[in-house]
């Protein structure tokens, strides 16, 4: 089966509509007259120019002002912008020759990987030694945690991050931080 393209491309992150139309109208200008000296096109042309910089600018000042919360989009728009691309490197074997291939590098570096890492011996661990040996009274009994406390540790919580343990995604518990801190405190 063959997918059929409806012709219009997908545009870039930082493209809002209003410059998208300004593009459109300079395409549009353009095949009417069919010259780039044209004085409509050129005005269309400065336009989109113009529209398409006030975008990309916003966009950017916008994600440099949510790092702190949003720091997975930066550094996305940030490689993405990048010339280069990390990969790895030519690497030479024991023998000296320069391995190329895919396959053997792979199985290279897992050669060396494996022999760095060790496996640990399970029927050797020690055990620990318990570190309080005093009466009940030193006993910590009673912990209280404040509701504001743990509302403003719940508000703190990164919602790019991945969930723990339980299952539970930091987003939920931040947008239920107002419901979901008096039965944790």
């Amino acid at each position: 089966m063959r997918k059929l393209h409806s012709g219009k491309r997908k545009k870039a992150l930082w493209m809002t509509n209003k410059a998208v139309r300004a593009v459109e109208l300079k395409h549009k200008v353009f095949s009417k007259y069919k010259d780039t000296t044209h004085p409509a096109y050129v005005k269309a042309s400065a336009a989109a120019r113009t529209e398409t910089r006030r975008a990309k600018r916003n966009f950017e000042a916008k994600l440099s002002e949510n790092i702190k919360t949003d720091t997975k989009s930066f550094y996305a728009y940030v490689r993405s912008r990048c010339k280069s691309k990390v990969k790895v490197g030519l690497l030479t074997c024991e023998s000296g020759t320069t391995v190329t291939e895919n396959k053997h590098i792979v199985e290279l570096l897992n050669d060396y990987f494996s022999s760095v890492f060790t496996k640990e011996v399970t029927s050797i661990i020690l055990e620990a030694q318990k570190v309080f040996m005093g009466d009940d009274s030193q006993v910590l009994k009673d912990i209280t945690v404040d509701i504001n406390d743990a509302k403003k540790k719940l508000q703190t919580l990164r919602a790019d991050k991945a969930a723990g343990p339980d299952n539970i995604p930091p987003k939920l518990l931040r947008e239920l931080s107002e419901e979901s801190c008096y039965p944790l405190s």
